[in-house]
């Protein structure tokens, strides 16, 4: 199995399980915009909240 082939399974399985395969290609744009907004500010907050728990090793 190729790198291409894994990713396009990849995505599929991520489509069908959020259930982004019946969602039209704006829809999608706007969910995953929003998933990916959501986990950028996870991490962000996450790496705020170890620096100072462990005051600046990071």
């Amino acid at each position: 199995m190729g790198l291409r082939s894994y990713f396009k399974q990849l995505n599929y399985s991520y489509e069908v399980t959020t259930g982004l395969y019946m969602l039209e290609p704006w829809e999608k744009a706007v969910f995953n915009s929003v998933v990916m907004v959501g986990l950028l500010l996870t991490t962000y907050a996450t790496y705020n909240y170890l620096s100072k728990l462990t005051g600046g090793l990071f």
